[in-house]
């Protein structure tokens, strides 16, 4: 059984808030209506899948924007 450093459940801390605050400002962001407080409110009580979730559909849309502007 591996144990956890202090310094290591600190860093996986940031990290988890580091992701879920930015999911929260690109919906905030980029999304409309209803979708903004969707996606907001499952990054912030789902954050890892969420959050992640979120992320993923971000990037699968702004390539979809960029094809179509091209």
């Amino acid at each position: 059984m591996i144990l956890l450093e202090p310094y290591m459940v600190k860093a996986i801390l940031i990290f988890y808030i580091a992701i879920a605050i930015n999911a929260v400002y690109l919906a905030l962001k980029y999304e409309k209506g209803y979708m903004k407080i969707l996606w907001s409110l499952v990054s912030i009580f789902v954050p890892v899948i969420g959050s992640a979730l979120y992320l993923i559909q971000f990037q699968i849309n702004k390539k979809e924007l960029r094809g179509i502007k091209n």
